[in-house]
């Protein structure tokens, strides 16, 4: 069978518990993995696709564990009702209910709970998947807490997915704004990776490693 990039051969190296944070009046539930090993890692808060804290997410966070980083994976559903047998088409409807400003927010609170634990090295950036990737680059965006970010493919970031009240402008076109494709440039002390008008949505080799230099404070 073929391995993954982290995959985890040595459980018992990692250490993870269920933890959970107060943002904006409400209780935000998340899962942690780091390395056993005392140590000071770089920070990554994981933002899941529409599935949720999956035990799919739970073992991305211990891949990423695996190699170096202490990971939250913040439940980003925590603000709306999803039941156990929902469709994934009414858990669409229901993700559209989230509000931009607090998904900020809530992220924000998640990179400052990964800071203020003894093994974080003080620096906390973002990946986010499909759902979670919109608010990866919503983050780059919009925040100046997040230290590096990658974006693995986010939808609904482009100007013909229209605006809505709780989302009142499209990703791409505040993130791109004044860019040169395929620069690496900041904003809002965020590196974002632009390539041919749009951020890279591969979760590359290299891309990983960026995320690790910004957050190990080595660039």
């Amino acid at each position: 069978m073929p391995t993954v990039a982290g995959q985890v051969e040595h459980p018992e190296r990692l250490a993870t518990q269920e933890v959970s944070y107060t943002s904006e009046g409400t209780k935000i539930p998340s899962y942690l993995a780091r390395p056993r090993e005392n140590g000071r890692y770089p920070g990554i808060v994981i933002l899941h696709d529409i599935f949720g804290v999956s035990d799919h997410a739970r073992d991305v966070a211990r891949r990423f564990a695996n190699v170096g980083f202490a990971v939250l994976v913040p439940d980003c559903f925590a603000r709306i009702e999803i039941g156990t047998d929902e469709t994934i088409d009414k858990i669409r409807v229901r993700a559209a209910q989230l509000e931009d400003h607090l998904t900020v927010r809530d992220i924000e609170g998640a990179a400052a709970l990964l800071r203020s634990m003894p093994y974080c090295n003080g620096k906390a950036g973002t990946v986010g998947f499909c759902m979670g990737g919109r608010t990866a680059l919503l983050l780059a965006c919009s925040s100046d807490k997040i230290d590096a970010t990658i974006d693995c493919w986010g939808g609904s970031v482009t100007p013909d997915t229209g605006t809505s009240p709780l989302h009142p402008v499209p990703r791409r076109a505040r993130v791109l704004r004044g860019r040169t494709a395929g620069s690496l440039s900041r904003k809002g002390g965020v590196r974002a990776l632009a390539e041919n008008g749009f951020l890279l949505q591969d979760a590359s080799v290299l891309t990983v490693c960026q995320l690790r230099r910004e957050c190990a404070g080595l660039s």
